[in-house]
């Protein structure tokens, strides 16, 4: 069986993200696999580490941004999108920069343009989030 599937790089790359899906967290110990396997020539041991480092990587990267919390707000933020309409007000999403890594939704008049990664200084409220 491990001839069989030594033959089929694909199946050990998605068996390798599967195993970085389940334990993202230690997925950069994988990286040592990697190199084992290039060391001693061995293509199924790096293929089926690559798989669950990448896994771990990308789900360790896009674990969702706590949103800031109601009150008083000075900082910089990162703006990450286009302006939509709402209500007279252009709407952005953005991320903090400075301290704790904060997301949220500013609000300002549509006068004011802003793009995409674009960094800007605010000094304003934030009100209490809905959910649900």
């Amino acid at each position: 069986m491990l001839k069989e599937l030594k033959a089929r790089p694909l199946a050990l790359l998605l068996a390798g993200l599967l195993i970085g899906l389940t334990f993202p967290a230690v997925s950069w110990l994988f990286c040592l696999g990697v190199g084992l396997g290039v060391i001693f020539r061995q293509r199924w041991l790096s293929t089926v580490s690559l798989g669950a480092y990448i896994a771990g990587f990308l789900v360790v990267w896009h674990q969702p941004v706590p949103v800031l919390p109601a009150g008083n707000f000075q900082g910089r933020v990162v703006i990450h999108s286009f302006p939509n309409f709402q209500k007279g007000k252009s709407v952005y999403a953005f991320e903090t920069l400075d301290g704790e890594r904060f997301s949220g939704v500013l609000r300002v008049d549509p006068s004011i343009s802003l793009s995409p990664f674009s960094i800007a200084q605010v000094d304003g409220k934030a009100n209490k989030t809905k959910t649900g």
